[in-house]
C-alpha cells in the first residue's frame, strides 16, 4: 500500500492513519447510542470507501477527508453525522 499523507490546516503533513480515522467515527456513533454492532458496521462501511477514495490519492487536506467522511455518516446515520459535523476532530 502506498503511504498517504495528509495536508493539515496548518500546513504540516502527516502520515494518514486508518486507526485513528476509524477511532473518530466509531467515538462519534457511540455518543449517539448506537449499539457495538452498528457502530462496528458503520464504522467498518464508511471507513472501507474512504480508503477506496483514497486509493488513486497520494496527498489529500484533513478538510477533504473531513468532508468524505461526513458524507458518509450522512448517508448511514444523519444524527451522528450532525454530531461529527460540531465536533468532530479527525487530525
Amino acid at each position: 500500500m502506498i503511504t498517504k499523507h495528509v495536508v493539515k490546516s496548518s500546513g504540516n503533513s502527516q502520515v494518514y492513519s486508518r486507526e485513528k480515522h476509524y477511532r473518530s467515527i466509531q467515538k462519534t456513533l457511540f455518543s449517539v447510542g448506537l449499539s457495538k454492532h452498528d457502530v462496528q458496521q458503520i464504522s467498518e462501511s464508511v471507513e472501507s470507501t474512504t480508503e477506496e477514495w483514497l486509493a488513486n490519492k497520494h496527498e489529500v487536506t484533513s478538510l477533504d477527508i473531513r468532508v468524505f467522511t461526513l458524507n458518509q455518516l450522512q448517508m448511514h446515520h444523519p444524527e451522528a453525522a450532525l454530531v461529527y459535523k460540531k465536533y468532530g476532530q479527525i487530525w
